[in-house]
């Protein structure tokens, strides 16, 4: 966010508490978090520049 302080991320986890604790470790950043399977999440097409998975 630093190197693009217009991006816009968006997080998509089936577990609110982690959503939570996303949106409070970076609450000076423009977030919009989604509760639900990111299998089921309507990702579209052309709509994203990156798409990263993680298992933390």
């Amino acid at each position: 966010m630093e190197k693009n302080p217009d991006i816009e991320v968006t997080g998509v986890d089936l577990c609110a508490d982690m959503l939570d604790k996303l949106l409070e470790k970076h609450q000076d950043k423009p977030l919009t978090t989604v509760c639900m399977d990111y299998f089921q999440y309507d990702l579209g097409y052309g709509k994203w520049d990156a798409v990263v998975h993680t298992n933390r």
